[in-house]
């Protein structure tokens, strides 16, 4: 539930399993305890936190829209050995048609090192997320929780 100011709090964040995923603080922890969970419980958190974060105006719809179509992608490589559905930083194209990651997988602007924007910092963040074969660990109802919340968090 998104509060008067636009945030939603940590208590939002529930996984498929009526889990909590973050602390009260916003820190993630499964169970609202923080650090606790296994590797991928806290990969998703982590999704999670940023997640808050971003939910604060940080991202435009469009960017939602973006972060949704990229954790499809990913979520397509994880559960699948074709080599034609990996991704690489180069999958990370915003709406505008730029680049969002440099070839080692970093935040970039226009495939660039180096940031102009906190928002499309914001989002380049959790393309890199993404990119990196931390995010492969996850599950497809992992993904799902993924999607669930970037829509639960989107900007109307």
């Amino acid at each position: 539930m998104r509060t008067k100011d636009g945030v939603f709090p940590p208590e939002s964040f529930i996984d498929r399993n009526g889990r909590r995923v973050l602390t009260t603080s916003g820190q993630p922890g499964m169970d609202g305890r923080e650090g606790v969970g296994s590797t991928t419980e806290l990969i998703l958190a982590r999704f999670a936190s940023f997640l808050a974060e971003a939910s604060n105006g940080a991202l435009n719809g469009q960017q939602f829209d973006d972060l949704n179509r990229w954790i499809f992608l990913a979520s397509e490589a994880a559960q699948s050995y074709d080599q034609t559905k990996q991704v690489s930083p180069s999958s990370f194209i915003d709406s505008s048609g730029q680049p969002v990651l440099i070839d080692s997988g970093e935040p970039s602007m226009n495939g660039i090192d180096g940031m102009d924007s906190s928002n499309e910092m914001t989002l380049a963040r959790f393309a890199s997320m993404l990119a990196h074969n931390s995010a492969w660990m996850m599950n497809a109802a992992q993904y799902d929780d993924l999607l669930r919340w970037v829509s639960m968090c989107r900007p109307v």
